[in-house]
């Protein structure tokens, strides 16, 4: 047993009358006890040895704590309190080991009925569209649908939503990192995320910044989100020279250009 319950006021009333080395003793022959969940073999000598009982003190500790607190039982030192506890520690295990495979077994059952009775639906469901085809056309055999009669049209993912909110349309490479972007972190574009980003857009337009630029932007930084504050504060950041000076005579039109190169050569040390 890595534990065990310790009443204190139980403990501090049966050995008050002890002395700390009897105190001490019986403490670390309850610990032994416990620990290998069976009573003591009745050897005083190999119990000194396993608690380091070596004085002559220690030993007749020993001998005393045994003798009244232990019971031999069939050749071995029994303590009726750790051995309940014991008892009712090892039937928890094993309960919960019992209720553990019953589980298991329930579930593997479960799982080897799973196909038959998936099988046994699809019978009955095809079963029942033959019936409702007979009775709604009056023919058993019906030509299958093919391709042919219903094409199957794919719409540009780009045109279902809608981008007038926007300033302008960025280019058909930095939208679609932006939305590998999103796509990674698991955050899908929605009118919604298209409308609230236009009126962010909208905003750093008025500083100069280009759509592209800001979408470049977010796909360096790793923004699934937008907002004006961003831009600008990030544009600030890349003005700052290596001395960590924040005030600088680059204007906002440098600050901008410097993105746009930075981000050119990302791109073409991908390529």
């Amino acid at each position: 047993m890595n534990y065990y319950p310790h009443h204190i006021g139980d403990f501090n009333n049966a050995t008050r009358h002890l002395t700390r080395v009897e105190r001490s003793v019986y403490r670390d022959i309850i610990d032994l006890y416990y620990d290998t969940e069976s009573p003591l073999k009745n050897d005083i000598k190999l119990i000194c040895r396993k608690i380091i009982a070596v004085s002559e003190d220690e030993v007749t500790a020993v001998e005393q704590v045994l003798n009244e607190f232990f019971t031999v039982v069939n050749g071995c030192y029994e303590n009726a309190r750790c051995k309940k506890t014991i008892d009712e520690y090892q039937n928890s295990i094993s309960n919960k080991s019992k209720a553990g495979k019953a589980s298991a077994k329930a579930r593997k059952a479960a799982k080897s009925r799973k196909p038959k009775a998936k099988k046994a639906a699809e019978k009955n469901l095809t079963g029942v569209e033959q019936v409702l085809n007979r009775c709604s056309t009056g023919v058993d055999n019906q030509e299958p649908r093919t391709k042919n009669q219903e094409p199957i049209t794919k719409c540009n993912s780009r045109a279902k939503l809608d981008y007038s909110s926007w300033p302008n349309l960025p280019c058909d490479q930095v939208l679609n990192d932006y939305k590998k972007l999103r796509r990674d972190k698991r955050a899908p574009i929605t009118q919604t995320v298209i409308n609230s980003m236009g009126i962010e857009l909208s905003k750093i337009a008025e500083f100069g910044v280009s759509v592209d630029q800001s979408l470049i932007i977010c796909c360096e930084r790793g923004w699934q989100g937008l907002k004006c504050d961003w831009v600008l504060n990030h544009l600030e950041i890349i003005s700052k020279d290596n001395s960590g000076n924040s005030q600088n005579s680059r204007t906002l039109a440098g600050n901008i250009q410097a993105a746009e190169e930075f981000m050119i050569t990302m791109r073409q040390s991908d390529e």
